[in-house]
């Protein structure tokens, strides 16, 4: 389930890239530890249907909810 989403210059090529939140996302078997999806600027498709990279909380706990409340 996605959340918060900023489009935004994440990788500075000039295109936009869209940032997008999972706060609930499971990893690894830990519940509610969350995940921010990337989806890099492709000139005309925009965004890509999948993600082209995945922010993941550094130090997973349950509950944590990472990217649930987005920092932008």
């Amino acid at each position: 389930r996605l959340g918060q989403g900023i489009s935004i210059d994440f990788d500075g090529d000039g295109l936009l890239d869209l940032l997008t939140s999972a706060g609930t996302q499971d990893i690894g078997g830990i519940t509610r530890v969350g995940r921010v999806f990337v989806y890099r600027g492709v000139g005309a498709v925009f965004p890509p249907t999948t993600p082209t990279s995945m922010l993941d909380n550094p130090t997973p706990q349950h509950d944590s909810q990472f990217g649930r409340i987005a920092p932008w």
